[in-house]
């Protein structure tokens, strides 16, 4: 035993190696273990709800995804700019249709753009021309306390009936086009801007 072993002897260090092996171990299963009894998988229609809110119930919902296959109808130019898009052979597509008059409201995409520590997951809601809606999903690769303040209402309110024309493509444009960014989370803020750019991008591909 280890209150045996001389101190500073190989076998008192190998004692101390092999607890703190197995301390090791224990909490690492204990962490597995939490995190396989708490997770929960990724619900894309139920993020879409939410984005819409009250209002959610005045609408029905389709899903229709575009996949790699569909981008061999479009031309080679826009098909060379949208296939970087798709890190999965799809890409989530829901048709927002009002229950009542049952015309097209907006498409929604689910889009994806690298931050500054990582990916940057949103929905974006458009009809092709303006963006009708944004909610950032996924922010947990971001500083906290900057780069996470993009996920705050009060900034992606700020691209709401904005046209692709409207939104800025460089760090100088930002306060020209009256849309402020995050101080000090330059990388964050511009990620989404390059979704709703995917977004409206997306809308040009048919059904499958």
């Amino acid at each position: 035993m280890l209150k045996d072993a001389p101190i500073g002897s190989p076998i008192f260090h190998l004692y101390n190696v092999l607890y703190l092996t197995l301390f090791t171990g224990l909490m690492t299963f204990a962490m597995l273990f939490v995190y396989n009894i708490t997770y929960q998988a990724p619900n894309p229609l139920a993020d879409v709800e939410k984005m819409l809110g009250d209002d959610a119930s005045l609408y029905t919902i389709i899903q229709k995804n575009i996949t790699k296959d569909s981008l061999s109808s479009l031309d080679e130019d826009t098909r060379d700019l949208l296939m970087p898009y798709f890190d999965k052979d799809e890409m989530l597509r829901f048709y927002i249709i009002d229950k009542t008059t049952e015309a097209p409201v907006m498409t929604v995409f689910s889009v994806v753009s690298g931050g500054f520590g990582g990916p940057v997951r949103a929905l974006v809601g458009t009809d092709g021309q303006k963006v009708l809606a944004v909610s950032v999903l996924d922010v947990a690769t971001e500083t906290a306390g900057l780069g996470q303040r993009v996920a705050e209402f009060g900034f992606q309110r700020q691209f709401l009936n904005k046209t692709l024309d409207e939104l800025p493509m460089d760090r100088a444009e930002w306060s020209a086009k009256g849309i402020d960014m995050i101080s000090g989370a330059t990388f964050s803020s511009a990620t989404i801007v390059h979704n709703i750019q995917k977004a409206l991008a997306l809308y040009q591909v048919g059904e499958n």
